[in-house]
């Protein structure tokens, strides 16, 4: 008969998993360390120690044709769990891949509980099938957790070396952290005739990959990057690709390639002059050595543009509100108080200020400066139920996409005295 004692464990970000192999009256322990795939953790670390026994094994040269298997392990309802889990996919898709293995180069994120368990499930399946086609008897048996001498050997291997990956882990991070904290960077200014304000804010964004990663990058793992931020420039002349980008970020030593045709990190702060809006920031010209006297004029400039521009807008404005037709709307005295009237005006004068619909979120940040308090009432107690009172009643509307727009209404609340 042979043994295999299995248990895994969780510790900070990383999982452990092992075997205890007692055979012919000999035991050895070998342990395996990875990053986690799911959120399962020492679900799943027990899991894999079970498949990383069973595969121990056959790698070991340990003769077992026609021997009893034991799996030992705490976690009963595991063979139930993985062969309902691997049948299930067998029957579905037909599989007969006896080198299944656990993909390692899936991308980062997390693998749901049912793909885990269903690639799991298959993989213990094949290796159970493999020792039964060698006249082996393959069975479970149920280990008290902390009460085998065996397993608890195994248990304490897994923790100290675990721990120990852990806190190094841990140490390299604060290293780093220093190192990045302590570099000195070199200031660039970003041509706005050249890149767009997007392109900038995606050129930061692969400089910071690079800075985290620690090393080099390759054109396929940066662009493995655009999955989860695309790249969408809009109309552009230059680096319309991602390719180009990058191509563009090594021209202007934002980032270096090495020799091995890679992209890595260079300490530079890219600054992007927003002349688009016409806003200058003197520090920005500063350090770009722009003459006091080219900066003088552009000052002058867009002082004596600003205030016509700004002036202009107001009168528009103010004519299209002169214009406009108001509807009115008597308020029900037994509806609302004149507390409840007069804030649905301040909301109606906001909503016709800004010119624009306005989300809940907006809306609620008016009740900062001007809180909403409408004391015993029965109807809108919070600002949201008076919003959506107001909506019922179109004194203002609601758009498609859940924001609320302005109507020209003139709300007139009856001041009865009984």
């Amino acid at each position: 008969m042979i043994k295999i004692y299995t248990d895994g464990s969780y510790v900070s970000g990383l999982i452990g998993y092992g075997c205890l192999i007692h055979a012919n009256g000999e035991k050895k322990i070998t342990i395996g360390f990875s990053k986690p795939k799911t959120r399962l953790e020492n679900v799943e670390a027990e899991v894999r120690a079970l498949i990383f026994g069973m595969e121990t094994l056959l790698k070991s040269g340990i003769t077992f044709e026609n021997e009893h298997i034991v799996l030992a392990t705490d976690q009963m309802n595991i063979e139930n769990l993985l062969t309902r889990y691997g049948k299930k996919e067998l029957l579905e898709e037909n599989k007969e891949d006896n080198d299944f293995e656990f993909d390692e180069k899936k991308p980062a994120k997390k693998m749901v509980k049912e793909e885990f368990f269903t690639e799991s499930g298959i993989k213990f399946l094949q290796l159970k099938s493999k020792f039964e086609e060698m006249g082996c008897k393959v069975s479970f048996e149920k280990v008290i957790s902390h009460s085998h001498v065996f397993h608890n050997e195994l248990d304490e291997t897994i923790k100290k070396i675990l721990k120990k990956k852990a806190a190094k882990k841990l140490f390299n991070k604060v290293i780093k952290s220093k190192k990045l904290k302590q570099e000195k960077k070199f200031t660039r200014v970003v041509s706005a005739s050249m890149f767009t304000e997007c392109q900038y804010n995606y050129m930061r964004f692969i400089i910071k990959n690079l800075r985290i990663a620690g090393r080099p990058m390759s054109m396929d793992e940066i662009r493995e990057l655009t999955i989860y931020a695309p790249y969408t420039p809009g109309k552009v002349r230059f680096a319309k690709e991602i390719e180009g980008l990058v191509n563009e970020m090594v021209f202007h030593r934002y980032i270096k390639k090495t020799k091995d045709g890679k992209y890595d990190y260079l300490p530079v702060e890219l600054v992007y002059p927003k002349s688009a809006n016409k806003e200058v920031n003197l520090k920005i010209f500063l350090r770009s050595r722009v003459f006091h006297s080219e900066l003088d004029e552009l000052i002058k400039k867009i002082l004596k543009e600003k205030p016509a521009e700004i002036l202009l807008n107001k009168s528009q404005n103010s004519k299209k509100l002169q214009k406009e037709e108001k509807i009115t709307y008597m308020v029900s005295t037994s509806m609302f108080t004149e507390y409840q009237y007069n804030y649905m005006r301040f909301i109606i004068k906001n909503l016709r200020m800004a010119g624009k619909p306005m989300s809940m979120e907006e809306i609620k940040a008016l009740t900062i400066e001007a809180p909403y308090t409408p004391g015993k009432v029965y109807f809108a107690k919070e600002i949201e139920g008076l919003i959506q009172e107001m909506v019922l009643r179109n004194y203002i509307k609601k758009t498609e996409d859940d924001k609320y727009a302005y109507i020209p209404v003139e709300l007139v609340y009856p001041k009865i005295n009984k």
